[in-house]
Parts: structure tokens; sequence; C-alpha cells
């Protein structure tokens, strides 16, 4: 992330850096305190990939719209990409809670569901296939490769989907 951070803003004149400097804390923990982002010259503050933040970061970006009410605040997300890599809840489905979470701090919310880089409607419906198909886990991972003609190393580490589980 903190590459990504650096090509935005060289690239598209964008201030941007990670969750954890915005809210001052380094990737040790939060015992050791950095200096939190200065907001207060932004009117728009977006919080990008959302679905890969933690329950406390979840916090700390409620807490945050709660006491910057004049600012406008998005946030950016796809449930079906990363998980956070902290557990989230051991007791609810990760989709179902986090989807809960997100919902309670942004009341507002648009569903994309179609892909605008893709032209036609035939790769449109190619890349909603592949998707579905990696996330049936009884859909062996070289099946799917084989059948939509996916360039492939020759070493191959795992032929197990683990792109989806039923945790």
């Amino acid at each position: 992330t903190n590459v990504l951070c650096r090509e935005l803003h060289k690239g598209y004149n964008i201030e941007s850096i990670t969750i954890n400097k915005f809210f001052g804390f380094n990737a040790e923990g939060e015992t050791k305190h950095m200096t939190s982002f200065d907001s207060s010259n932004f009117n728009c503050i977006i919080f990008d990939e959302i679905y890969f933040y933690n329950v406390s970061n979840l916090i700390k970006v409620h807490n945050y719209i709660k006491n910057n009410s004049d600012k406008i605040i998005l946030a950016t997300g796809d449930v079906d990409q990363l998980e956070s890599i902290d557990i989230v809840s051991n007791v609810k489905n990760y989709e179902e809670y986090i989807n809960h979470c997100i919902n309670s701090i942004f009341p507002y919310e648009i569903l994309l569901t179609e892909n605008k880089r893709l032209k036609t409607d035939e790769d449109k419906l190619k890349l909603k296939n592949i998707k579905n198909n990696f996330l049936k886990a009884n859909i062996p991972v070289m099946d799917i490769i084989n059948k939509y003609n996916f360039k492939t190393t020759h070493k191959v580490i795992t032929e197990d989907n683990i792109a989806y589980t039923n945790s």
C-alpha cells in the first residue's frame, strides 16, 4: 500500500497515505504512536479498500466520521477481494458481518455490478463466469485454468481452490 500511495501522489497529484499513517499508528501496533495525518485542509476523505480493514480500523473510521461532520467521507471496496488479515468475527460469516459493520458506518452505498473496462458483453460475461468459478471451492483450479486458457508456469504449488472457503 505504501508503493501505491507514492504512485498516486506522483502520477495523479493525489495526497494518499495508508490507514495507519492517517490515524497515527505504525505497523508494529497501537503502542508506538506516530503523528496522525492532518486532514484539516481537506474537504473530502476517501477510505479505499475498506473491506481489507480490521474491526479496530473500522471503529477509527466511524469515530473520525462522527468527529468530522463538515467533511465528505467516502469508502470504496469489493467484498470479493482480499479479506482483512485480522480476524473480523469468529462468530458470524465474514461477508455478512463486514457488510453490517460498513453499512453501519456508511448508510448510503452504490453497488457497481459491471466492469466498464471490458468493452464487449462477451468479455463481461466471461469475467463474471471466471469469478463465479473461482468462488466455488469444489472446482479444481487447474480445471478453471484449462477452461479459460490462462497462461501458467510449469511450477504449480497447489491445485486446490483456496480462493474461497466456507468457513
